[in-house]
């Protein structure tokens, strides 16, 4: 026996904490968003770090032991179809544990802050970008590319506003409230692509980049493109 139902969404939209707050948010690979906020009716600005989960990272040894168990099986034994059945089960955890993360981040922001600036990420050409197939695997377990699709929706439901900035902005490397003489936004450099630290070459101030980067989607479209 078969029982179908429906489930209507409501259509007035939730209560959302912080009507007037701005929020950006910048994803990444060493925490899953790092959020900066500020509420102009008061000028309180804050910084919120939201952990990646990384479940594949924390996996990976018991599916390396798990793979050799079961390719020392033989194909259709008893023992090859339990060692099959438990890599099958860590697949799931990953799964669940990196989409309840997004859940998790994605109903808190949009039930918080009545406006919300996220950065448009090309994840495809991020791993093609990065060279070590550890940066690959690190850049696919935290699945950066299921969070806009949910906040879309959600943002939705709850009345607030989703802006995505321009693909090619710099968010990263334009350092935050620092022009030059002649008005154009001073630039953070590294020594490879994902530092966590940046420096400004004039000054030789260390700066946090993903700090950095939600200030700046937080102020967007404000903040300079042009940061030659």
């Amino acid at each position: 026996m078969s029982i179908g139902y429906a489930v209507r969404t409501p259509t007035t939209p939730h209560t959302v904490a912080y009507p007037r707050a701005h929020a950006g948010v910048d994803f990444g690979v060493r925490t899953l968003a790092t959020v900066a906020t500020i509420d102009p009716a008061i000028g309180e600005q804050a910084l919120t770090e939201y952990l990646n989960p990384a479940p594949l990272k924390a996996t990976l040894a018991a599916r390396r032991r798990t793979s050799r168990q079961l390719s020392r099986r033989i194909p259709g034994s008893r023992g090859w179809t339990a060692a099959k059945a438990k890599l099958a089960r860590l697949d799931r955890r990953c799964v669940h544990l990196r989409r309840e993360a997004a859940h998790q981040l994605t109903t808190e922001l949009a039930g918080t802050y009545g406006q919300i600036v996220i950065e448009d990420l090309d994840v495809a050409a991020m791993k093609q970008g990065m060279g070590r197939r550890a940066y690959r695997r690190a850049i696919s377990d935290a699945a950066m590319g299921g969070v806009r699709p949910q906040l879309a929706y959600k943002t939705t439901r709850y009345g607030t506003t989703l802006t995505v900035a321009d693909r090619w902005f710099a968010s990263s490397q334009i350092h935050h409230g620092c022009t030059r003489r002649d008005g154009t936004p001073c630039r953070l450099i590294g020594k490879g692509r994902i530092d966590k630290q940046l420096v400004r070459p004039q000054t030789g101030q260390v700066v946090d980049r993903d700090h950095n980067a939600a200030r700046n989607l937080r102020d967007w479209p404000d903040m300079p493109v042009d940061a030659q």
